[in-house]
């Protein structure tokens, strides 16, 4: 995937999700970017202003180092524990994973994820981390 962030839908924003954000109102195209994690309610009606221009870095390797699993000896392959996760697909939807429990004998998630955030949301949903 050539761009390493995209433009978020406000439907995407939840409490917890870590993204980017520029003022557009300083400058035409935004120059330094800060680094945000929405906390509230109160902070997700303010992403959406009109002022602020936001971007999500796309899932990756260090990423989902960042929860513990190291990467297997494949490009594909990262285990922490009893857990594995494998990417099997990417696209600009973001990367069609498999997290499995038992060296891949029970499937606890198997779909697309984006970012960072919404990983972490589906590994404590599924047990992987506790919050």
């Amino acid at each position: 995937m050539e761009n390493k962030y995209y433009p978020p839908k406000e439907k995407e924003f939840f409490i917890g999700i870590e993204y980017e954000e520029g003022n557009k109102a300083i400058r035409e195209k935004v120059t330094k970017w800060v680094k945000t994690v929405i906390k509230d309610k109160i902070d997700l009606f303010q992403v959406f202003d009109g002022y602020t221009v936001c971007r999500v870095k796309y899932l990756d390797k260090f990423d989902i180092e960042s929860f513990g699993f190291e990467q297997d000896s494949g490009d594909s392959d990262f285990i922490k524990d009893e857990y594995q996760i494998e990417i099997l697909g990417e696209s600009t939807r973001g990367k069609l994973i498999l997290v499995t429990q038992g060296y891949g004998f029970e499937t606890l998630f198997y779909g697309w994820v984006k970012n960072k955030s919404k990983l972490k949301e589906i590994l404590e949903m599924v047990g992987v981390l506790k919050e």
